[in-house]
């Protein structure tokens, strides 16, 4: 198996590189003369395409292995990294920082391993000058620090401790130690304070790594080894994971586990002779199999480490059926083969259900003061199932105080904070998940407080399958139908999700306070009700089963 993916991998990457090259920018008036041209950007940055060179100049399998003419392309490709890092070591990520030491630690992370795998070949000299040239320039950029967000300070700590191994300086690793003095915001559950499971838990998994490597501190995998755990149960068959309690630019996307999964899983797997986590390393690289070369380039980790490719270790199946409950994360999880559920705290998507390439999503809205979708602030293990619970508080404000009136005519100028609450209302909500099996389960709202209030059960379904209704239907919209009562029935190709009963209490379908923007390659079914109110739905889904 791990052998065929590095044969399939050089052949993509063989196949792929000369639309990097096609990319390269070649007027030698532009400042990023020599990059590759990253083509949302219409610029060279100092990451795209680089690392694509690399792997397959260097690759023996290549058909490009050392050759001549692509030596003297990646050759002016590095000196424009090395000509475009600012003079205090730091480079631009120009979609979002500048003079960004948190970006600079993640070239670290990519160039640094070329430098241990050259180093270690002992072949091609002038490229290596240019790579540690560039990575101890940002020595001092590192040192003197500078993040925005949690995961940038681990990602900053393993540069460190690894350029302060690569070029032997204590001080890296001694500043690296400082930010573990924080405290590791990681739960037991293996999910980081960012809760992005697609994009920033594999990221401080790998600092974790590294980490521990290079500062001699083994307890640190135990986080990495937590990470991959927990992915386990998120990972689909197909190689993808549906991000829905994200607290970062991931949230709601379905997206492909990347690269560094890969490596992670690959990598723990060998260390550990796990199985599992192979098997996951599997299904990440057919998943990503059209990727292959088109943002999916594993090559230079055949190359670091051969153990990848040469690996028989006997795989194991994910945790793909049962239940499991991530009380620290006040996450529930159902896993039945090719589906999944997933019922989460802090997420207004608060259900989602995966039907091998489907997914299907719940949201609940009121209309109490323009406070927009339910977000459970808690997920609480009950005797009958688990249960989701949310209260709002609002009301009204009062006149200021009279010695502070007139002061200030400006609504925008004057101090609130002195106005008093007056005639506050509010609002509770519990959603239970009760599971019956596997593939059902009931779903019980209930919302007691303020009298009115009119709330909405949304379902979004794809629009590539066939949706029948048993009952009292009206199409609001042309992509948006109240389910009056009976079920709601969705079948695609043998995967099927059904639903009941309706129900109508008004035809209020979009909220005040809701950002969310329909899709236009979704149905949206709705459910009305007003408060106070309790309703029990039937929930099932799965594969149809023919008999011939």
């Amino acid at each position: 198996m791990s052998i065929e993916q590095y044969i399939q991998t050089v052949k993509a990457m063989d196949n792929s590189i000369s639309r990097v090259l096609a990319k390269q920018v070649e007027d030698p008036n532009r400042f990023d003369y020599g990059g590759i041209e990253k083509p949302h950007l219409g610029l060279a940055d100092s990451e795209y395409g680089i690392n694509d060179l690399l792997s397959v100049y260097f690759c023996p399998e290549s058909r490009f292995y050392l050759n001549k003419e692509l030596r003297e392309r990646l050759i002016r490709t590095l000196e424009y990294l090395v000509r475009t890092q600012h003079e205090d070591g730091t480079i631009d990520l120009y979609e979002t920082n500048f003079y960004s030491p948190p970006d600079t630690s993640f070239r670290v992370w990519l160039y640094a391993p070329w430098v241990e795998y050259l180093r270690k070949i002992g072949i091609e000299k002038d490229i290596l000058f240019l790579l540690e040239h560039f990575l101890k320039r940002a020595i001092p950029a590192l040192k003197s620090g500078g993040f925005h967000t949690p995961n940038h300070r681990w990602v900053q700590a393993s540069a460190l401790a690894r350029l302060g191994t690569l070029f032997n300086d204590k001080e890296c690793k001694l500043i690296a130690q400082e930010y573990l003095e924080e405290g590791i915001d990681c739960n037991r559950d293996g999910l980081f304070y960012e809760r992005s499971l697609g994009v920033y838990n594999p990221i401080c998994g790998i600092a974790m790594l590294w980490l521990a490597e290079d500062l001699e501190k083994p307890e640190l995998i135990d986080y990495t080894e937590k990470v991959l755990n927990l992915a386990t149960h998120f990972l689909e068959l197909d190689g993808t994971l549906l991000n829905t309690f994200s607290l970062r630019q991931d949230r709601g996307i379905r997206m492909p586990a990347d690269v560094r999964y890969y490596y992670l899983f690959k990598k723990m797997g060998i260390l550990r002779e796990n199985g599992t986590y192979l098997y996951a390393s599997d299904v990440i690289f057919n998943g990503n199999i059209n990727r292959l070369g088109k943002g999916f380039n594993p090559l230079h980790l055949f190359l670091f480490y051969p153990e990848f490719k040469d690996e028989v270790i006997e795989r194991k199946p994910l945790p793909r059926y049962g239940i499991f409950h991530f009380e620290d994360s006040g996450i529930v999880r159902i896993n039945s083969g090719k589906n999944s559920l997933t019922f989460t705290r802090d997420s207004d998507e608060f259900l989602t259900i995966v039907i091998d390439d489907i997914d299907i999503r719940f949201r609940y809205l009121t209309s109490f003061f323009g406070k927009g979708p339910f977000i459970g602030s808690s997920l609480e293990k009950e005797e009958s199932g688990y249960s989701l619970k949310q209260k709002l508080i609002w009301g009204y404000v009062d006149l200021l105080p009279r010695e502070e009136r007139g002061k200030e005519i400006q609504w925008d100028k004057m101090n609130h904070s002195l106005r008093r609450w007056i005639k506050s209302q509010e609002i509770s909500t519990d959603i239970t998940l009760i599971p019956e099996d596997l593939q059902k389960a009931k779903l019980c709202i209930k919302t007691e407080g303020c009298k009115g209030v009119l709330t909405t059960l949304e379902i979004s379904l794809p629009k590539n399958g066939e949706i029948t209704f048993d009952g009292r239907v009206t199409r609001l919209k042309e992509d948006t139908y109240l389910l009056e009562d009976g079920k709601v029935l969705y079948q695609k190709e043998n995967s099927f999700f059904e639903l009941s009963p309706g129900f109508k209490s008004h035809k209020l379908v979009e909220y005040r306070g809701d950002r969310s923007i329909k899709s236009k390659d979704k149905i949206y079914i709705a459910i009305t009700f007003q408060v106070p109110f309790e309703h029990t739905l039937n929930l099932s889904y799965g594969e149809i089963f023919k008999f011939s």
